[in-house]
């Protein structure tokens, strides 16, 4: 009885995942730190702290020091999302080496039998162990990097487990624009029982500006391949003062979310503040915090 709920479990869960994101694993997608957020998620192209992990791993290597960084959402219906991550860069190698670990607690589901009858509360949680490595060729103005991620999603007592990569790349142009590639989610499928689904594959082209009054200007174009669905997302973060910036988003082919917001604040010389905001309508909003230490 326990597993043919199980499998009911994963039969009404998997195509809930496919509205949301058409494929398993749909947290690789909420990335990390909170200033990507409040930017509209527009990250690819400026990508140059611990954060690049999830996001563009060739951003690694702008990193200057070792790097600490927290990140913990609060999401709707009680889901709770966190990220931690760690980056050393190596000097001689002009190069940066990280690792990172997401995970998603979807809290108590209702749990039901063939009968449609509730027999008790499950939950979902997903796990990813990342491990990055970016290098900068200063010759070239280009920076590439890649990801390798081990990926753990349990329902109940069934677990999924899957193997997948990120690679991307920045290039400096000479008018001192950025310009990214990455794709991401490069793997196999998570299988639970005897039902597979393909990993969340993301196409991302990106760019990002920085204007002398201290604007920010940037805008990531998005393919979901198997969704078979695109998003553009455009970005502004404006320092207000050296120690304090403000940030908004705007996001289109997304019917949940369009809109975000947030600010950073310089805390102390290398520790540094990020809070983001977005709503989702009757759904409610999310919230999302990083706290990020250089050393």
């Amino acid at each position: 009885m326990k597993r043919l709920s199980i499998i009911i479990l994963i039969t009404f869960l998997m195509p809930a995942l496919a509205m949301a994101g058409g494929a398993s694993a749909s947290f690789l997608k909420l990335g990390s730190g909170a200033r990507a957020i409040g930017m509209g998620n527009a990250f690819s192209a400026i990508a140059n702290d611990i954060n690049s992990i999830t996001l563009n791993p060739a951003g690694l290597s702008n990193m200057r020091n070792k790097e600490m960084s927290a990140t913990f959402a609060n999401l709707f219906a009680g889901m709770q999302y966190g990220f931690i991550g760690w980056g050393m860069p190596i000097s001689k190698l002009d190069a940066t080496f990280a690792l990172g670990v997401q995970y998603l607690n979807s809290g108590e589901i209702e749990q039901r039998n063939a009968n449609r009858q509730k027999v008790g509360n499950y939950a979902n949680k997903d796990m990813a162990i990342n491990m990055g490595y970016g290098r900068k060729f200063s010759n070239i103005n280009l920076n590439l990097g890649i990801n390798l991620k081990y990926i753990i999603s349990q329902i109940e007592e069934e677990r999924a487990r899957a193997f997948a990569m990120d690679i991307g790349g920045i290039y400096k142009t000479k008018h001192g624009m950025n310009l990214g590639l990455v794709v991401q989610n490069m793997g196999s499928g998570l299988k639970y029982i005897d039902k597979t689904n393909s990993l969340p594959l993301t196409l991302t082209v990106g760019a990002g500006y920085q204007i002398k009054t201290g604007t920010l200007l940037v805008m990531d174009i998005k393919n979901s391949v198997y969704e078979k669905k695109t998003t553009i997302s455009l970005g502004m973060e404006y320092s207000i003062l050296p120690m304090f910036n403000l940030r908004t988003g705007y996001l289109t082919g997304n019917d949940l979310q369009s809109l975000s917001g947030g600010f950073g604040i310089a805390i102390a010389k290398d520790y540094n503040l990020d809070y983001a905001f977005t709503p989702y309508g009757e759904l409610g909003s999310t919230q999302r915090i990083s706290l990020k230490a250089r050393y």
